[in-house]
């Protein structure tokens, strides 16, 4: 990664070290699933109840897999698709035996083409990486992608308070030239959805049903839970509480695709 110019979420991606480093990280939830993948199954799940038996659904940054090899044992039937900019993590699913019917490939996620063809599509904890015009592109393009009341699913930050918008620039072990992060209010990714053709917008906090352990503050930079005098479990990431949602929205009739 170059030391100057403009932080993009490309140049986050082409960070061989930290992608390979982390691709290991991915490796302890393929076992057990983390509780914000099993929520987005049971979205899914629900969403699609009146839809046809076989949906197909793709999965937008699709890491190491993880999701897909979850909803593939959830839901046996779905065609699964999945893309990630990362070639290490596409090589990592490629070679992964119990996802050999998905569809995988490298892709950047601003510029997927195609028709309307899938029942869902899901973006993981991923669009943070993108500021406002890349994330109202990332809307766009799912959107086309979607069948007519197809399902977006989301799991991503976003702030409840309507005219805050943050934007902070990380740096730590895994990012020591700086990562940016965007957090969105509800009430402007509503207004972005409802833009390129969503409708039905449904944004729900998540909050951990386990704790995760204090890591010590002279290593690298992850998840962990903390208490509060009422036993709400807040979830930090270093120095700051990460402010978890799942999005459900759907495409809307006579929107374009």
């Amino acid at each position: 990664m170059s030391g100057t110019g403009k932080r993009t979420y490309q140049t986050y991606t082409d960070n061989t070290a930290y992608f390979s480093e982390y691709d290991r990280y991915q490796e302890r939830y393929r076992q057990e699933p983390r509780e914000s993948d099993k929520l987005i199954v049971e979205l899914i799940r629900a969403g699609l109840r009146s839809h046809q038996t076989a949906p197909a659904i793709l999965d937008i940054g699709c890491s190491t897999g993880n999701l897909l090899a979850l909803l593939r044992r959830e839901l046996p039937e779905a065609k699964l698709s999945g893309c990630d900019l990362s070639t290490s993590s596409v090589e990592t699913c490629r070679a992964d035996p119990t996802l050999q019917d998905v569809e995988i490939e490298v892709a950047d996620a601003l510029s997927l083409q195609g028709s309307a063809r899938y029942d869902a599509v899901t973006l993981n904890a991923m669009a943070f990486y993108f500021n406002d015009r890349e994330f109202a592109r990332l809307l766009s393009a799912v959107c086309r992608l979607l069948r007519t009341d197809g399902l977006l699913v989301a799991f991503d930050w976003f702030t409840p308070f309507q005219h805050q918008q943050i934007q902070m620039m990380e740096r730590s072990l895994g990012h020591p030239e700086g990562v940016t992060y965007h957090i969105r209010s509800t009430a402007l990714v509503e207004r972005m959805l409802s833009d390129v053709g969503f409708t039905e917008a449904k944004f729900r906090p998540f909050e951990l049903p386990i704790d995760l352990p204090f890591p010590g503050t002279d290593g690298e930079v992850v998840s962990y839970t903390q208490r509060t005098a009422t036993g709400q479990r807040l979830c930090f990431r270093g120095a700051f509480v990460q402010p978890w949602y799942h999005l459900v929205a759907r495409k809307a009739s006579g929107a374009a695709s």
